[in-house]
């Protein structure tokens, strides 16, 4: 029942990922205050799966994000990921079940798309400077998972898509380790960061050896709304004017 309640409260926050997008942008300086920074984050993933002969397929992600500074060192950092794109590229073709697609793309390869979303919590600390070392879990919602039969014929590369959502899990969990580099030492400054995701659950509902998701990411933070929040900050500071 608890499994249940969490997959289903998983899904309604995920589901809204998008439309927070849209609300961030508009309503990003409300969000913000001295200890707390709002943003929205973005950038290229490459993506990989264990226990499978693969290559890393390149993706673009976007998503949002709330720093929040504990003392003068700690940061906790909540994210969600309203686009995350993992899976891989140049898997070896398997068998379709019908003898003419086999034949035809035995020489080709795979592409799997794995699409979802994405929440995680990291703690970030200081190590020089403004450089952060952040390290976290995360979990991720799958929503939709293609294989891509690809191959050539007479200079022309033709494909076969397949869905295969039903034989994976909806979802997998791991850990995220980075490094993070601010432009200032602000809370509500740019920043830009690169991270690792090691999936730790088995993405694969079929007993066939483990797989797990596995993505190097580059990562832009862009703070919104911080200028505007400090402005009325500052207005309120200002002493009233007497008549």
């Amino acid at each position: 029942m608890k499994k249940w309640f969490v997959l289903l409260l998983f899904i309604g926050i995920c589901h809204t990922s998008r439309a927070q997008v849209l609300i961030g942008l508009l309503f990003g300086d409300k969000l913000n205050s001295d200890k707390v920074a709002f943003g929205l984050m973005g950038g290229p993933g490459f993506a990989d799966i264990s226990g499978i002969e693969s290559k890393p397929r390149t993706t673009f992600n976007l998503g949002l994000y709330f720093s929040i500074r504990l003392g003068d060192k700690w940061i906790i950092q909540p994210e969600a990921w309203a686009k995350l794109g993992m899976g891989a590229k140049d898997i070896p073709p398997y068998s379709t079940g019908d003898p003419g697609l086999d034949s035809f793309y035995k020489t080709g390869s795979i592409v799997r798309e794995i699409k979802g979303f994405s929440g995680m919590v990291t703690m970030r600390y200081p190590i020089f400077g403004t450089f952060y070392l952040e390290l976290g879990p995360q979990a991720n919602l799958t929503t939709k998972v293609k294989d891509v039969f690809m191959t050539k014929a007479h200079d022309n590369e033709l494909t076969y898509k397949t869905d295969v959502e039903s034989h994976f899990t909806k979802l997998d969990f791991g850990m995220i380790a980075g490094l993070v580099y601010r432009f200032a030492p602000n809370i509500h400054a740019m920043s830009i960061g690169t991270r690792y995701y090691m999936g730790l659950t088995d993405i694969m509902k079929d007993p066939v050896g483990v797989q797990a998701n596995r993505m190097f990411q580059v990562n832009l933070y862009i703070p919104i709304g911080a200028a505007k929040a400090a402005e009325r900050s500052a207005q309120k500071k200002q002493p009233k004017k007497q008549d």
